[in-house]
C-alpha cells in the first residue's frame, strides 16, 4: 500500500469519524436542553467540546485528503487510488485476514453480546468453546471440557483467591 493510498484511506475514515462525533455532539446538546437540564445556550453544553473537535478531525482529515493528492488532479487522482485500492484488496484478504477478522468478530459477540445477556461463566464458556472450534484445537468435547476447566480456574482464582470483583 503506498503512503498516498493510505493517506488517502485513512482520510476517508477520519472524515467519517468527524462526520459522527459532530452529529453525535448536536445529538447530546438537545438532550442537554430538555428536562431537568435545560441547558439551551450551545457554547456552555456538553456537546459544544465535542462537536469542535469533530470540526477540528473533519477539517485535519481534509487536509490530509488533499495531501493524498498532491501533484496529480482530482480525477486521476481518484483514479489512481481507485486502482491501487483495488490492486492492494487482491493480496491483503487472504486466509490470514479472514481467520483474524472472524476471531474479532467472534471476541465482538462476546464483548458486547454475550457478557451482556448471560452470566459471566456461561458467556466465557461459550466465547471460548467458539474460539477453540474455530482454531480446531482437539474435538469438541475436549473443546467444550477445556473451556469449563478454564472458567472455572479464572473464577476461583480472580473471585476466590484474589477476592476481586467479577461480573455476575
Amino acid at each position: 500500500m503506498t503512503k498516498k493510498l493510505k493517506d488517502f484511506v485513512f482520510s476517508i475514515v477520519l472524515i467519517l469519524l468527524g462526520i459522527y462525533v459532530i452529529v453525535e455532539s448536536l445529538n447530546i446538546y438537545h438532550k442537554a436542553a430538555e428536562k431537568p437540564y435545560k441547558i439551551t445556550q450551545f457554547t456552555i453544553s456538553p456537546g459544544f467540546l465535542p462537536f469542535l473537535l469533530g470540526i477540528a478531525l473533519t477539517l485535519t482529515a481534509l487536509i490530509l485528503l488533499a495531501s493524498s493528492f498532491r501533484g496529480e488532479k482530482i480525477g486521476e487522482a481518484l483514479g489512481n487510488r481507485k486502482t491501487e485500492f483495488v490492486a492492494w484488496t487482491k493480496t491483503a484478504f487472504n486466509a490470514d485476514f479472514l481467520n483474524m477478522t472472524i476471531g474479532c468478530v467472534l471476541m465482538f459477540i462476546y464483548t458486547f453480546f454475550l457478557v451482556q445477556l448471560l452470566p459471566f461463566w456461561l458467556a466465557s464458556i461459550i466465547f471460548l468453546v467458539a474460539m477453540f472450534l474455530f482454531l480446531r484445537i482437539g474435538k469438541p468435547w475436549k473443546a467444550v471440557v477445556l473451556a469449563v476447566l478454564v472458567v472455572a480456574l479464572i473464577v476461583l482464582l480472580f473471585k476466590y483467591g484474589f477476592g476481586a470483583a467479577m461480573p455476575e
